[in-house]
């Protein structure tokens, strides 16, 4: 009784896992299509410019932490420099990881996914 429901809470935490990395690629992907736009000299609306300077911080917080695995011991430091940020009220853990996202916001992020990519293809059209 115990083993199964042990393994179902692990199955639960996994794809919980699974969803929150799907949402965070899904937000670098957004984020790589409007740095190329604001790049090429496109003026990007305000929510664009809020969502490109987000993932930019969050990719900028990241890679160090990823980094810190492959240090022996690196995923107690991780955990402790968390636990430490927390304290101060900073936020190391992108936001696909953070306690308030939701399965909403991983269809959310697909959603505009879809968006900028229909958005982005209509745009090669008109260009040729």
């Amino acid at each position: 009784q115990w083993v199964v429901s042990e393994l179902g809470r692990q199955k639960a935490a996994m794809e919980s896992f699974r969803s929150k990395v799907l949402i965070e690629m899904a937000e670098t992907k957004e984020a790589r299509v409007l740095l190329r736009r604001h790049v090429r000299g496109e003026v990007l609306s305000e929510p664009e410019m809020t969502a490109l300077q987000s993932q930019l911080r969050d990719v900028a917080f990241g890679i160090p932490l990823v980094a810190l695995l492959f240090v022996p011991g690196g995923s107690v430091v991780i955990v402790g420099l968390l636990k430490l940020a927390k304290c101060f009220g900073w936020e190391l853990l992108p936001t696909a990881f953070r306690d308030d996202t939701t399965a909403a916001d991983a269809s959310e992020a697909r959603l505009r996914l879809e968006e900028l990519k229909a958005k982005q293809h209509d745009d090669g059209k008109d260009k040729t």
